[in-house]
């Protein structure tokens, strides 16, 4: 104690050098926790560690690197939030408050059948009304008078079959539909009964709600096709910000490796989304990259993978043989993918939409239809002529730019928008 009191500076000097070899020896610690924390690496595998290249933490996220598949995890936050909600293999449908009574009572029928359902974002009430305002407008904005409750005339029933055909239904569903209403019209039905009827036909020919597929086990592998300009990245994106949502973890694969742009495009919706993401160089075999999406998506346990494919004409036979060998490449690893093939139409080709999904349904099978630029356009009746004359069903249409713009397609509530008078509105 003599010494100490006799010799103050010494002391302080040396109480202050033991703090700071503290203070310096517990930033090291939390650094090298910080790093073992953020790495995501790859389980170590036979094709995956050759093949695969792991991004970590929130590096700058990259493309490709001497023509390897390269591996672009979601930010840490949305990882983070994943985990925070906890992953689910299957996707249950549960119709909500403003889902009408007629697809309630059609989805619990087919969820009673066993069939799997999936339902992500919720329905608004005037969803429908609000985005086929330019399809009404056209198709009952000179029709209101026929409904009035006279019996309708040879001539009426002439309008209003030019006026079917003119909103894309197709002209042979406008045949049909206009010979049973004449039949309802020479037994005396009047305006408004016939309108009911209309009603009828066109719920009839369109068919019950058709949401996605879920899978009990493994990813769920969505394979999305079509041309180039329709939506199909955007669609991509959304469908991702969906799920990501729902809590599942998605991966977005880039297997577009035609277009130039179409990787760093795909990427731009798989970041903002909150996705994970593989590619690899343009040109590149598609099928190869959508193979290691999905020994990426296995070794990650990863819920739902969505594979881009490169927008083709259905006229350009080279290319769809090239879709033919992704949807079948895949089958190697997972033997039911892909469980849904979804062809993105843009809604305002109207009637050249149904070439287009005869060409690619003869590609790839299609489980199902997204319809883009619905609020966009007077040829709504687009809806009606693909799952009439195609029986493949709507399953989701697109509006505006939004990620949140993707939703459920409702046949009920399709139809009664459609068939508003301007005074219901």
């Amino acid at each position: 104690m003599e010494w100490i009191t006799g010799n103050p500076e010494i002391f302080i000097i040396g109480v202050i050098s033991l703090l700071l070899c503290a203070v310096i020896w517990r930033l090291y610690e939390s650094k090298s926790l910080g790093k073992s924390q953020n790495s995501h690496d790859l389980p170590v595998g036979s094709k995956s560690e050759n093949s695969l290249e792991a991004v970590s933490g929130t590096e700058d996220l990259t493309t490709e690197r001497d023509g390897k598949v390269v591996l672009e995890p979601a930010k840490s936050t949305e990882i983070e939030k994943r985990q925070s909600q906890g992953t689910q293999n299957s996707i249950d449908y549960a119709p909500t408050v403003q889902d009408s009574d007629e697809d309630k009572a059609a989805l619990e029928i087919e969820t009673e059948s066993g069939a799997a359902a999936s339902s992500i974002n919720d329905q608004q009430p005037n969803f429908f009304v609000a985005a086929l305002k330019k399809s009404r407008d056209a198709f009952m904005g000179g029709l209101s008078s026929l409904w009035s409750g006279e019996p309708l005339d040879e001539e009426a029933l002439e309008e209003l079959e030019d006026t079917l055909i003119g909103a894309d239904v197709g002209a042979q569903v406008a045949m049909e539909i206009i010979e049973a209403l004449k039949e309802q019209a020479e037994a005396g039905a009047d305006g408004s009964a016939l309108k009911a009827h209309l009603r009828t036909l066109l719920l009839d020919r369109i068919g019950k709600p058709s949401p996605i597929v879920s899978v009990s086990e493994g990813p769920l592998v969505i394979l999305v096709v079509g041309v180039n300009g329709s939506g199909k990245t955007t669609t991509i994106g959304k469908l991702a910000h969906r799920y990501i949502q729902s809590g599942k973890k998605v991966l977005v694969a880039a297997g577009d490796t035609f277009r130039a742009g179409a990787i760093e495009q795909l990427k731009v919706w798989a970041d903002r989304s909150g996705a994970e993401f593989v590619s690899s160089q343009p040109k590149a075999d598609p099928a190869s990259v959508i193979y290691s999406a999905l020994e990426a998506a296995l070794a990650r346990e990863v819920d739902v993978v969505i594979c881009d494919t490169a927008g083709r004409l259905q006229a350009q036979s080279s290319l769809m043989d090239e879709l033919k060998k992704v949807a079948r490449v895949g089958k190697k690893l997972i033997p039911d993918a892909p469980h849904e093939v979804l062809l993105v139409l843009d809604a305002t080709i109207g009637q050249n939409a149904l070439s287009q999904a005869e060409g690619f349904n003869q590609a790839a099978d299609l489980t199902g239809v997204v319809l883009t630029k619905l609020d966009g356009t007077a040829k709504g009746g687009v809806v009606v002529g693909v799952q009439s004359s195609l029986g493949i069903p709507v399953k989701l249409v697109g509006l505006g730019e939004g990620i949140d713009d993707l939703r459920d397609f409702s046949p009920v509530n399709f139809v009664d928008a459609l068939l508003l008078n301007e005074d219901e509105v």
